[in-house]
């Protein structure tokens, strides 16, 4: 005869009491893996907050690789807010001091416009000096931007124009030698 409800249940609590022990272990094993884990992330969020001022630092003096990352940072809102015209100035500072990858960003930003005038003939010479360092994937662009969209390649990197700088400043780099006054603006 098969056992009532009631005394099926009594039974199974009494065979699972000796495993107690072990379900409670997993259990507390399981919220520690969790909260190791909450503390890992969480130390890395603010570790993100206290580099920030190196990373700053770093830019000043003329890192590579501080100027990349902060970049980074700027281009995707991580541990800072979004903002592209900083990001695009980082990168253009690191291209024009010979970064394979920041040549290839910043190729691909005035290629797509981004925060900046679209430009193609900068964006393939940007390709172009990244891939005379060996960058397989700037050689694609560029030679694409050449064979199939016939765009002349402009070899040189365009000046860096701090996004602070006031609009009067950023465009008198852009004149000819030898221009003393910024052109009147058109009707």
């Amino acid at each position: 005869m098969p056992p009532s409800p009631a005394n099926h249940r009594q039974h199974s609590q009494q065979q699972s009491a000796p495993f107690e022990p072990l379900r409670a272990a997993k259990s507390v094993r399981r919220c520690c893996l969790g909260l190791a884990l909450a503390l890992l992330l969480a130390d890395a969020a603010w570790s993100q907050v206290i580099n920030l001022s190196a990373l700053e630092a770093g830019v000043k003096q003329g890192d590579v690789k501080a100027m990349l990352r902060l970049a980074q940072g700027y281009e995707i809102g991580e541990g800072i807010e979004k903002n592209f015209p900083k990001s695009n100035f980082l990168y253009c500072s690191a291209a024009q001091l010979g970064d394979v990858q920041a040549q290839f960003k910043l190729g691909w930003i005035y290629a797509n416009g981004r925060a900046l005038t679209r430009d193609a003939e900068v964006a393939a010479g940007l390709f172009a000096r990244a891939a005379a360092q060996g960058h397989e994937e700037s050689a694609k662009l560029r030679n694409y931007m050449q064979t199939e969209l016939k765009i002349r390649i402009n070899p040189k990197v365009p000046p860096c124009e701090e996004p602070e700088a006031p609009l009067a400043l950023q465009m008198s780099r852009e004149l000819p030698a030898g221009a003393t006054r910024l052109p009147a603006p058109s009707p």
